[in-house]
């Protein structure tokens, strides 16, 4: 009976401590990105770094040299009307290939429009490397791009 009775109220202990953990956020939606990853260069400057800037304000700027390895987060105060405005318009935007280089480093700008399915409409900003390179005509692209290296670090460092 006492055994009965102490795995009863275990139980519940446990499934008290269960529902009273606090629950993840919803991963918020990325707004911009710039990712940029080396071409064919020795090892010690094989510079890999991603940056994205979320709906909430939340920057994500991940780097990786080698084996090694940084993560840098942050919280910025955004003009969300006037960044979501921007890339409105960049979306209108007409894309202007050119040719690929090869063994050369990607350098990729995108902006991501919300749809009302709740999905992100990728818009390309600017891209180079051995990826199809690609340039939006917009003026706002341009606003953009300078907008994420503002907050996302020195664009000559890859």
């Amino acid at each position: 009976m006492k055994l009965k009775y102490l795995l009863t109220v275990s139980a519940l202990i446990i499934t008290q401590a269960v529902l009273a953990a606090p629950t993840l956020p919803a991963k918020q939606p990325v707004m911009l990105e710039k990712i940029t990853t080396p071409g064919f260069v020795m090892a010690e400057y094989a510079v890999n770094k991603s940056c994205v800037i979320q709906a909430n304000g939340k920057l994500v700027v991940n780097y990786k040299l080698g084996t090694l390895s940084s993560k840098r987060e942050d919280v910025l105060k955004l003009s969300l009307t006037a960044i979501k405005d921007a890339i409105d318009k960049a979306a209108l935007g007409v894309l202007t290939a050119g040719p690929s280089i090869a063994d050369t480093g990607r350098v990729e700008y995108a902006a991501y429009q919300p749809q009302a399915d709740r999905s992100l409409k990728k818009i390309v900003l600017w891209q180079t490397g051995e990826i199809a390179p690609e340039t939006n005509d917009a003026p706002e692209a341009k606003l953009l791009r300078n907008f994420i290296d503002l907050n996302c670090g020195d664009p000559l460092l890859y």
